[in-house]
Parts: structure tokens; sequence; C-alpha cells
């Protein structure tokens, strides 16, 4: 009985506390399991830990001298055609030796010239590679003659080499593969891009298909791996019927299935489709490509790594819903990847999205997934050794930046909103988020961070900024996966229909689940197209001052506390915006969409010209000043085709029209 009392006494003690521990977990439920937790507690509490490693290790950062050592070499290689470059490399080499030699108890020291040795090594190898390449192609006769200001002049039948391109103008870009030079891009008009059927444009040859070709081949001045170019000379003929060549054969047969099942839908449905799923945009208007350059949405119709990444992400998702074993993820993830390029084609901006995603799936197999950027250096550096025409494209510039922006931005982004968005739930609803909740708190700062570290580039580019593509990008990020992922679905299926000849409106039941998405992400383009843009004089110099004002945001968002250094800083990247940017509409007007094309114009007391096509008519604007005192008021061009769907106006300013593209009658005194 003495042993009792203390007994009881310690299990009265034991109950109250254990109520009130039960009231503080009701009361304040973030105080008993906290869903963000910070990689310093997750280390502490296992030495073993994923958190732990990394934190002994630090970041691995050790390819990336490396990755930015082969890149400058490389592209430094391209522009000068030289050598040089890599035989400077090869020389820093040495220096790096005699640091580690010269280091005997200095491990800093030592390690900084291990780094410089590697790196110089391996940009004197894949530099070396580049110019091997570069060599052989310059010494063969045709690269010769053209290097010397000679024009080449081809005629016959060559395969096609990717999907053509609309340009401006009504011109069309198709990728040809010429005898001892490569793909080389050739330029056609609109009215030479007449097949042997009339009902057929250009814009519909497959790739793997032969046109009949006479060009002018010439040597470019820009910085490319082959700086040349053709342009035809008569009209482009192709036979519509014949078969691709190879394994076009696979991908022709994908993309009717697709092109049949989108066709169903009409409109601008079934451009968009097949744009976000394979970078077809031939079925586009060009007011709806308008108006996704106006608001940041082109790069869903252009094929990237981030297509790879949807198409991959879902294929392992799926497994991963399934309790699948690893193994069985990761090759579902390359069956995904293997789909994906035989529907887009094998294409050399096709097979750069492959690598990357290749690359992610090795990492997801070693499950190292804080290895993200090692792998995204080690993609850098084989597909340069393989292509090294990628070191000065712009495409190549945005895939990484975009990439490394998303490893390095994306998680202090979504660690930070989490953690405020945790804390707000707790306080408000007594819950901790949902998967659902922290699933879209990081699709939206996946599109944040991409947007961001995306922008210097752009305006080195067009020298534009599109004020609405953020809030536009975050609107549709949802959407995209859907539309991809659905429609790659719908491509064998709908091929499979086609050939069985079963009727048009199952079209309709293979697409209709990606159908609303597709809605929503013409209707945000249609929307925010007619927010102003920002107009920047272009270049290295604004792109760079560009790169400083996000840098600067990033930072005062960081150390928000340290306002009163950054307002300085603010101030003097104003006046500097204020001077050189100008504000512009980013739509077109109502009136420009509905009057493009009149039905009638008078040309009475007005002085025309009329030509057969385009390269005559941008002759007569360019030597009508010098050879007449009387301006010119219009030129009309007789050639058929396409409409352009936008007004066109020479490089002088002269209105042109098209009666038979546009519909337009020409009414009065002077009409023939």
């Amino acid at each position: 009985m003495s042993l009792s009392k203390p007994r009881g006494a310690a299990r009265a003690r034991s109950m109250v506390r254990w109520t009130h521990q039960w009231v503080d977990k009701v009361r304040h439920p973030r105080l008993e399991r906290p869903r963000i937790v910070s990689q310093s507690i997750a280390a502490d509490r296992d030495d073993h830990s994923p958190e732990a490693i990394r934190r002994r290790r630090g970041k691995d950062l050790r390819l990336l001298p490396v990755a930015a050592a082969v890149w400058i070499v490389v592209a430094v290689t391209v522009a000068w055609r030289s050598p040089w470059p890599a035989v400077t490399c090869a020389a820093l080499s040495i220096v790096g030796w005699l640091m580690v030699r010269g280091a005997d108890r200095e491990e800093r020291r030592r390690s900084l010239g291990r780094s410089v040795i590697a790196s110089s090594v391996s940009a004197s190898v894949v530099g070396l590679c580049a110019w091997w390449r570069i060599f052989l192609l310059d010494t063969t006769s045709s690269i010769t003659a053209l290097r010397i200001g000679q024009k080449l002049t081809i005629t016959g039948e060559f395969p096609v080499a990717g999907t053509p391109k609309q340009l401006g103008e009504g011109r069309i870009l198709i990728p040809i593969k010429l005898p001892d030079m490569g793909t080389v891009p050739l330029f056609v008009n609109a009215e030479r891009a007449r097949g042997t059927f009339a009902a057929h444009n250009l814009e519909d040859v497959q790739p793997g298909q032969l046109v009949d070709v006479a060009a002018t081949v010439r040597w470019d001045d820009s910085v490319q791996f082959l700086p040349v170019v053709a342009s035809a000379t008569r009209t482009v003929e192709w036979d519509p019927e014949a078969s691709p060549e190879g394994i076009w054969v696979l991908t022709a047969w994908l993309r009717a299935g697709l092109n049949w099942a989108s066709d169903w839908w009409g409109g601008d449905m079934a451009g968009l489709i097949p744009g976000m799923v394979m970078g077809d945009i031939s079925g586009q208007t060009p007011q709806v490509r308008h108006q996704f350059l106006a608001t940041g949405l082109s790069h869903l119709t252009a094929v990237s790594g981030a297509n790879v990444s949807i198409v991959v992400g879902t294929a392992m998702v799926m497994l991963s819903f399934f309790r699948c074993s690893p193994k069985w993820r990761v090759g579902a993830a390359m069956c995904a990847l293997i789909g994906f390029v035989l529907l887009v084609g094998p294409e050399p901006s096709i097979l750069r999205a492959a690598v990357m995603g290749g690359v992610g799936i090795v990492a997801v197999a070693s499950a190292r997934w804080s290895d993200v950027l090692a792998a995204l250096n080690a993609a850098i550096i084989v597909l340069l050794l393989v292509a090294p025409g990628l070191a000065v494209q712009y495409a190549f510039v945005l895939s990484v930046v975009a990439t490394a922006g998303i490893v390095a931005l994306a998680p202090w982004l979504s660690l930070g909103i989490l953690r405020r968005w945790t804390h707000y739930c707790a306080d408000r609803w007594h819950r901790d988020p949902t998967k659902a909740e922290v699933l879209f708190i990081r699709f939206i700062c996946v599109t944040i961070a991409a947007d961001v570290v995306t922008a210097p580039v752009i305006v080195l580019m067009t020298g534009r900024v599109s004020l609405s593509a953020l809030l536009a990008n975050m609107l549709v990020s949802a959407a995209v996966a859907p539309v991809t992922v659905i429609g790659l679905l719908a491509s064998p299926v709908g091929a499979f229909f086609a050939s069985i000849g079963l009727p048009h409106y199952f079209a309709g039941i293979i697409l209709a689940p990606a159908v609303p998405c597709a809605w929503w992400i013409l209707s945000v383009a249609d929307t925010l197209s007619s927010l102003p843009m920002l107009l920047t004089p272009g270049g290295f110099w604004w792109a760079l001052l560009w790169a400083i004002v996000l840098i600067t945001v990033i930072f005062s968002l960081k150390r928000l506390r340290l306002w009163r250094i950054w307002r300085w800083a603010w101030l003097i990247q104003a006046i500097i915006l204020g001077c050189g940017v100008d504000v512009v509409k980013g739509g077109l007007d109502e009136q420009q969409i509905t009057q493009w094309a009149p039905s009638h114009i008078d040309v009475s007391a007005k002085t025309v010209i009329t030509v057969d096509d385009d390269d005559a008519a941008r002759r007569v604007s360019a030597s009508w000043m010098e050879d007449n005192d009387q301006p010119l008021d219009l030129i009309v061009v007789k050639s058929c085709g396409r409409a352009y769907g936008r007004p066109t106006i020479t490089q002088e300013g002269i209105p042109v029209v098209y009666p038979c593209r546009d519909g337009t009658t020409l009414v009065g005194e002077n009409v023939e």
C-alpha cells in the first residue's frame, strides 16, 4: 500500500500531461507535425539521410566549370572556325598542373588546380573535335566555292530533313539534306510552295519526303556550324501521296493520326493540339500565333525539354500509382521517350530534348535528384560533343537556362511559399496543406523560375518583354500536361482508327478530355494578348541590364530587411529603364483584325504597280524611289496561296495587297 500512492500520483500527473498535449494538438496542430522540415533539421535527425550526405558534400558543382569551359570553347571555335581556342585551353592545363604540383599541403590550391586541369583538358578535347568536323566540312569543294563569294545552283530531288515552318510575309522555311553539306535551310516564297496538286501547300510536306527543288545556295555571315542558306528560284514540286523514307514512315503515320483526330474539332483547336504535341503549327492562324507570341506562350508549340519532362513524368507517376518497382518505372519512361521521338521525328531539336529527358531518367534511376545540376552539366558536354552547332543556337541557350533556373530558383521559391502556406492553413483551418495544394504551388514556382531566368535571353533575341508572360504561363501551367499526354496517346489510336475506316466522330471521343484544357489555353492567350509589352533596343548590354534587374528583385525579396541599400539600386535601374524602354501595345487592334483584308479597295487616282510574287514586290519597293519622283501608293501581288492573316507592308512602308489570297476586289480607273 505504501507504493501505490506514488504510483497513482505519477499516473495522475501522466494523465494531466497527456491532456495538456492533446489540447495543444487540437488548438495548434502545426506544432505537432510540420510538413515543411528544413534540410538542417532532417540532417541532424539521421547522419545517413540524403540531407546529411548533401550537407557534408556541399553542392555538387564539379562539372559546372567543365561545362562552362566546353561551351565557351566550342562557341568560339564555331564562330572563328579555327583550332586556336582548343589549343589555348590545352596550354592552360599546364598551368593547372603547375598549381597542383606546387601546392603540397594547400588543399584548396590543389583542388583549384585539378579543376583547371579538368576544365581545360575537356574543353580542348571537345573543341578539337568540333574544329575537325568544321575542317572536314570547309575543305569540300562546295563550301570552298561558297566561302570565296560564289553562288551555287542546285536542281533535283532532295529529302526533307525536318518540319516546314512558316515565316513572316508568307515565306516558308524547309530544311533539306544536300550531299556533302548536310541539312540546309531552304527559304521558299508562298507562291512557290505550291505542289504538284494545287490543293496542297509546302507546309503539308512530311519529313522524309522528296521535293523537286531548283535553288541558289549562298554563304551566310551568321554564326552557325553550317552558315549556308538556299533560296528557291522556282515552284517547289512534290507529290503528297509519296511515302517518306526510313523511320519517317512511322512518324508520318503517327502525325496523320493526330491530325485526323484534331481536324474533327476544327477551328483554332485543330491547330493548337498538334502544335503542343509535335510542334506542328501549320494549322494555326496568324492571329493565334501573334497572341501566343504576345503572351509568351509560343514555347508551348515548340518541342523542347518541357514536352519530354511532361511525357516521361506522366509515365513514371502512373506506374508509381500502381506501386510498380523502380525498374518498371524507368522502363516505362524510356518507352514513353522513344514513342515521343518517333511521333515528333528525329530532328536535332528533338534529339536535344530527348537527351535532356534521358539525363532525368538516369537521375531518377540512381535516386539522386540532388544531382540534377551535375546531370545538366553532363548533358551540355555530351550534346556539344555530338552536335557542336548547338553552342551558338538560341534554342539551346533557352533550354539550358530554363533548366538551370528551375533547379536553382524553383526550390527556394517553393520552400518559402510552402512555409507561409503551412502556417496559414494551420492558423485558419487547423490543418496541413494537401498534396494537391503542394503540387500546385510547385507547378507555379517552376513556371515563375523558368520565365524569370529566360527573360534576359528573350531580350537579347527580340528586345521585347511581355508583361503578361508570367501571368499567362501561371494560368495555363496546369492545362499543358493533359493536352500533351492525351494528344500523344491519341496519335496511334487515331492512326489506327483512320486506317480501318472508322467514322470521323470517333476522333471527338479520342481528344475530348483535352479539349477543355486547350480551350482554356486559347482563351488565356486571347484575353492577355492585348496587354502592353516593353520594347527595348535589345542586344547584349540590355540583356545584361535585364539580368541585373532580375537579380536585384530576387535578392530584394530574400533580404528585404536591407531595403535601405536596395533602394539606390532600384533608383538607378529605374532611371536607365525609363530612358530606354518604350511601352507598346501587345495585341492587334480590332480594326487591324477585322480590316486587314478589306473587301474592296478604290485605287482611283493612286499609283499602283502589279507584280507576280513577293520577290518582285520587294524589288519594286526598293527601286521605286530611286527611279521615280512620285510616291508609290500600292503594290498588288497576283500570286495565290494561303492568306497571311495580317496587313502586309514593305520595308519602305508601301502597302501590299493580295486579291487572290484575301478575296480583295480592286475598283477604280487603274484596275487592269
